[in-house]
């Protein structure tokens, strides 16, 4: 396109040149774009991903689950199964509440 001669309105031509070229490359809007927003973005979003995401996020996830680990083990020395037991850990949560109510109250708080 460029340097050719284009009709215009039927009787007169001209040379569309340089905006030819503009208008053929679309005024090169997809590597202004790229230029200005996709490749920056796509940095952030790496960096992002490789300190963020494995730094921080994974390890927060990591530690939700060794903690859950950790107080699964202890709970699971608790539940034996038996009814009576927890029918004996209830009546003691219960004394332990009432205990504490009473103390509250005699003492003012």
């Amino acid at each position: 396109m460029r340097g050719e001669q284009v009709p215009f309105g039927g009787w007169r031509k001209f040379s569309l040149g340089s905006i030819a070229l503009l208008q053929a490359n679309t005024f090169f809007a997809d590597e202004l774009i790229a230029a200005l927003i996709t490749r920056p973005g796509r940095r952030f979003s790496e960096f992002v991903s490789a300190y963020f995401d494995l730094g921080v996020i994974d390890a927060t996830v990591n530690g939700v689950g060794w903690i859950t680990a950790q107080v699964g083990s202890v709970v699971r020395r608790w539940q034996t199964g038996f009814v009576r037991n927890y029918a004996l850990y209830f009546v003691g949560a219960s004394v332990l509440l009432l205990m504490v109510l009473l103390a509250r109250s005699v003492l003012g708080r």
